[in-house]
């Protein structure tokens, strides 16, 4: 059993599919944004992944700053959340731009839209769908990405295995093929957080979804993750 993205086989026994995330880590820059998928390419990466979002539609001022002060990885920004995302946000006129990029770089374009006006407008562009974790519980958008009949990318960061499941469900209603990543949350990359990994919830995902496809999304330096998805 396996997937195919573009020319690209995914399945068990078959080599790791590897996704550079650059998400908005280019700083608003079209030509840093370019750079950063060709040095995915060199890294060995199949595919680049950005984020299509506004502000608006990603994160809610107004919850933010009714946390508490040190509730969240967030804490020591010097803008509001709600500023840092507005200034990060993905120009969408770039989107035929980046994917021509990729092309020229042999690498996938993908990325996650944060609103169903965005998963129309990707939709020309992308290979596969990508459900963020926080859009777990957001079953209108994972129905609407499904219903592009393309595969599927759940990230399951901080959800329960209920969630998970209703979440499998919806995609599974349109009969798209579905993979099931196995995500931590937290993004700072310090080595105390491979306790966070849990590499094992990739078993049970195995047993209550078996015709899922398995992965992992997780930005801890090395290549422990890797080899858990080794065959």
């Amino acid at each position: 059993m396996y997937l195919e993205l573009n020319n690209t086989r995914i399945g068990k026994n078959l080599p790791v599919y590897f996704i550079a995330e650059i998400g908005s880590n280019f700083d608003g820059d079209l030509v840093k944004a370019k750079k950063l998928i060709w040095l995915a390419k060199e890294s060995g990466a199949n595919a680049v992944k950005f984020q299509h979002y506004t502000a608006e539609s990603l994160v809610s001022d107004h919850g933010f700053s009714m946390l508490e002060a040190n509730s969240t990885h967030q804490k020591d920004w010097s803008a509001s959340v709600f500023e840092v995302y507005d200034k990060a946000s993905l120009n969408r006129n770039w989107t035929s731009e980046l994917k021509q990029e990729c092309d020229l770089a042999g690498v996938d374009f993908l990325t996650s839209p944060y609103s169903e006006s965005l998963v129309d407008y990707v939709d020309e562009f992308v290979p596969a769908f990508k459900v963020g974790s926080g859009d777990i519980t957001f079953h209108k958008i994972i129905k609407k990405m499904a219903s592009k009949g393309k595969p599927l990318l759940i990230a399951t960061g901080a959800s329960e295995l209920g969630e998970v499941r209703l979440a499998y469900e919806c995609a599974k209603e349109f009969g798209v093929p579905v993979v099931l990543l196995q995500c931590n949350t937290n993004y700072t990359a310090k080595k105390e957080n491979y306790k966070c990994l849990n590499l094992n919830v990739l078993k049970t995902y195995s047993e209550c979804f078996p015709e899922a496809f398995l992965g992992i999304s997780d930005h801890m330096p090395g290549h422990t993750e890797v080899i858990a998805l080794l065959p």
